[in-house]
């Protein structure tokens, strides 16, 4: 775990944990140590219980029980013991969708932005990648995955040691389903993946005037080959921040309760839940109201030139769009 003093503006604490396993286990361990020490104490003994309000005041205080208070700490454990199941093994009810989608919005990408296309003729083959070409994978070939040929002079380092970081904050609510968000948010590591490695980041702030407040960063961990569907818990599901992200704040140390407001490290791209602000989307209702192929298409768009200005010198100036959100 590395700990130190913000460098900006989200200020407080940083904590940046070695891994995903990490977070989960001391989540767990803190509901744990939580229920054992509510349920050593008398069950007829009245306590006032407060909430926690996103970015707002905090819930009015109410009196209950102390068996009372244990039974919801008992509904948390299982909450947070369902969060870590859904991490670690995704929702079966998600993974087709999610997967069609995300093939669906690299080739419609790939269509406005042909020089993202494993058919441009920058391209060759490699031996280690995301997007391995399923004919090659048939043919058990070894370099079945597409890569930019090296000393390309309009491909762009990116921040993490060549390779691209991507941030995904989980403070505030995505557009749209979950499975629009992980199919993008794959679609888009998909394509970056064929100039260098992408790397995934998972930011959570709990902001607030307390010296142990701050952001918790942890970097998901690809080893075992990408799926887009690993990206759905980060990117829409009900429970990631008011009970995942909430119980590792307070196992944590921190008390606060408001949210982070930019990237806490250095990054290719900070994405937020209301990034179709980039392309003119200023309302949650405008997106979800839009018919699924006018989506589709907004996506795709998002993710050309999200993925041309993150890899290619020239990308930035060619789309003329701001994607930082």
């Amino acid at each position: 775990m590395i700990t130190y003093k913000s460098e900006t503006v989200n200020g407080g604490q940083t904590i940046i944990l070695p891994s995903l396993a990490e977070a989960n286990r001391l989540g767990k361990e803190w509901v744990e140590a939580q229920l054992a020490k509510w349920r050593a104490k008398d069950p007829k003994a009245k306590i006032k219980v407060g909430y926690v309000n996103r970015d707002g005041k905090p819930g009015k205080a109410k009196e209950m029980n102390v068996s009372t208070f244990v039974d919801r700490w008992g509904v948390q454990e299982k909450e947070f013991d369902g969060c870590v199941a859904d991490i670690t093994h995704g929702d079966p009810a998600y993974k087709e969708s999610i997967t069609e989608l995300c093939e669906k919005l690299v080739d419609l990408a790939s269509e406005i932005e042909p020089s993202l296309s494993v058919n441009y003729s920058g391209f060759q083959r490699s031996e280690d990648g995301i997007d391995a070409l399923p004919k090659l994978v048939a043919q058990r070939d070894e370099n079945p995955y597409p890569r930019r040929k090296n000393g390309g002079d309009q491909v762009k380092d990116g921040t993490g040691q060549g390779a691209y970081r991507i941030i995904i904050n989980t403070d505030i609510s995505w557009w749209g389903q979950p499975t629009d968000a992980a199919g993008m948010m794959g679609a888009l590591i998909v394509v970056l993946s064929r100039f260098k490695p992408v790397e995934v980041w998972v930011q959570q702030g709990w902001m607030g005037p307390d010296d142990g407040d701050g952001v918790t960063m942890f970097k998901l961990d690809f080893t075992g080959g990408f799926d887009p569907t690993q990206l759905a818990f980060w990117c829409g599901h009900p429970k990631k921040d008011a009970v995942y992200s909430y119980i590792l704040s307070r196992a944590l140390n921190r008390n606060g309760s408001n949210t982070s407001t930019t990237a806490e490290i250095e990054c290719d791209l900070y994405v937020r839940g209301d990034y179709m602000n980039s392309i003119g989307i200023t309302e949650s209702h405008q997106f979800l109201n839009l018919l699924h192929t006018d989506r589709v298409d907004l996506m795709a768009k998002w993710i050309a030139a999200t993925a041309m200005k993150i890899a290619m010198k020239n990308g930035e100036e060619e789309q003329g769009l701001d994607i930082a959100v």
